[in-house]
């Protein structure tokens, strides 16, 4: 499945979060609206989603942190998020890179929080 994200959500990829974007093109709303439902599909039927900033004008830090750091957060796992979602900006290949290393930590934030809940540090 592919998510084309410059014509199903927007050119302009904005900030973090949603009260901090009167465009409705913050990080948050597009792992919750888009993102975050499509993975989700891709994992339950075994697929792959492609998700294609080909044709973005950019996208900041904390829009791609918010969008992919926060799939760990928002409960799903590592290993579907490693199996089922492949980032592609062809144009900006450094910016799969920060995509891609912030999912990376926030799985290491969690099992770090894990660890400490345990007793485990």
């Amino acid at each position: 499945m592919n998510l084309y994200v410059a014509t199903q959500f927007t050119r302009n990829p904005g900030p973090r979060f949603k009260n901090q974007s009167p465009s409705n093109n913050s990080g948050q709303e597009f792992r919750d609206k888009l993102l975050l439902p499509k993975l989700r599909l891709c994992i339950e039927s075994k697929d792959m989603l492609y998700c294609i900033f080909d044709g973005c004008s950019g996208a900041g830090v904390s829009f791609l942190e918010e969008s992919f750091g926060g799939l760990i957060r928002a409960g799903v796992a590592y290993n579907d998020i490693m199996n089922h979602l492949t980032i592609v900006w062809e144009s900006m290949p450094r910016k799969v890179i920060q995509a891609n290393s912030f999912i990376e930590k926030a799985y290491h934030d969690k099992l770090a929080e894990e660890n400490e809940k345990e007793g485990n540090v």
